[in-house]
């Protein structure tokens, strides 16, 4: 590497890779970790991670600098994953998993005119493909995103997360990894609920697939009220129980097809974003927050936690310069926008928008993760 790719590698190192982590700065990184040293190797994570560096070098100037070093990297580490996706040997290999869902975390730091590419289908066939386990990171990263874009795509996760996380043993996902499981598991329920929908002509068969789908549903209800976060970190504690009510949320909308102003999603609403409220700006696992955030404050009709939300989202953008966090804020606003016209024909309209539905009509694209 020349002497410009360790600048950028070093902002790689002391800026990218904290932003992405629920580590600090001080702490044990996984990204930095796990990622940095396969970057000496001449292979596409090296210019992958240097990609994301000057994106977020350009971002931090106001999109003013490292233009042909972004587009450099960029096309570098295209063709260099190519190759590697091309070779057997390469192919399934740790550095070219990780390229492909850096790749997918790159969108975090593109602008709306930039097209982004869903890179998770790349990352499942590498994980099917591979005869080992993948590392409980790249496993963690790729299971988290996975269901995060599941919410997004209404439709279940691209691979089956059922193994049994435990906290320690998880780098990524830490205390709210259990939570990810059930989660996962509303996913799922989705494509259910069509097949529920569109099932007229026998009335038998339908009634015993809603008593099912709706059994299912009350188990998962059952787990995330029994369901317990971790007690040893404040701030941990305060993010599980973020992720415990907007999943309450997200199970109530794809089960019963309610929001807010029902009382219940507006109970778990309001716990959520006082549960945010508790972690300061400043801590890494305001990293991934950004799903509860959206989660509860779609669901927010109280104009005081309408503004939590919005200057929570703004001021994550000055701390961390990621593009996607303004488009969450204003695919936000449209929900808000969307359920206020419809309260004027009544609370039953308004409990029936489902944001994201709202963004698909609008042809938004979110990055929850």
């Amino acid at each position: 590497m020349d002497l410009e790719d360790y600048q950028f590698l070093h902002h790689w190192t002391t800026v990218v890779s904290p932003i992405l982590s629920v580590a600090s700065k001080t702490e044990h990184n996984p990204f930095r970790e796990h990622l940095t040293p396969m970057t000496y190797e001449n292979g596409p994570l090296r210019y992958t991670v240097l990609f994301c560096a000057a994106k977020h070098l350009s971002a931090l100037h106001a999109q003013q600098y490292g233009g042909k070093q972004i587009h450099r990297y960029q096309s570098l580490a295209l063709r260099h994953l190519n190759e590697a996706l091309g070779n057997s040997d390469k192919a399934t290999s740790d550095s070219t998993l990780a390229s492909v869902l850096l790749m997918q975390l790159s969108t975090l730091f593109a602008s709306d005119e930039e097209p982004r590419a869903d890179h998770l289908n790349g990352a499942k066939w590498i994980i099917t493909k591979r005869r080992d386990s993948c590392g409980r990171f790249l496993e963690s990263l790729f299971r988290y995103h996975d269901v995060m874009s599941s919410i997004t795509r209404g439709d279940t996760p691209l691979l089956e997360h059922k193994d049994d996380l435990t906290l320690d043993a998880d780098e990524f996902l830490g205390g709210i990894a259990p939570l990810l499981e059930i989660i996962s598991q509303i996913s799922m329920l989705q494509p259910r609920k069509q097949i529920i929908d569109l099932e007229t002509d026998d009335l038998a068969d339908k009634d015993l697939l809603q008593s099912v789908f709706l059994a299912k549903g009350l188990a998962l209800e059952t787990q995330l009220k029994d369901w317990n976060g971790p007690v040893d970190d404040p701030d941990w504690l305060a993010t599980a129980e973020a992720f415990r009510h907007a999943a309450f949320i997200y199970l109530y909308r794809v089960v019963y097809n309610i929001g807010a102003p029902h009382p219940l999603t507006l109970e778990h609403a309001r716990s959520c974003l006082d549960a945010l409220r508790l972690v300061q700006l400043e801590s890494p696992l305001v990293s991934v927050h950004v799903w509860p955030i959206f989660t509860a404050g779609c669901e927010s009709i109280d104009p005081w936690d309408r503004a939590f939300c919005r200057q929570r989202l703004q001021d994550m953008f000055h701390e961390r310069k990621l593009l996607s966090l303004l488009r969450v804020q204003r695919a936000m606003e449209d929900v808000w926008s969307r359920k206020d016209q419809e309260a004027l024909h009544g609370a039953d309209q308004v409990c029936k928008v489902d944001c994201i539905a709202v963004l698909k009509q609008k042809g938004r694209e979110v990055e929850l993760g």
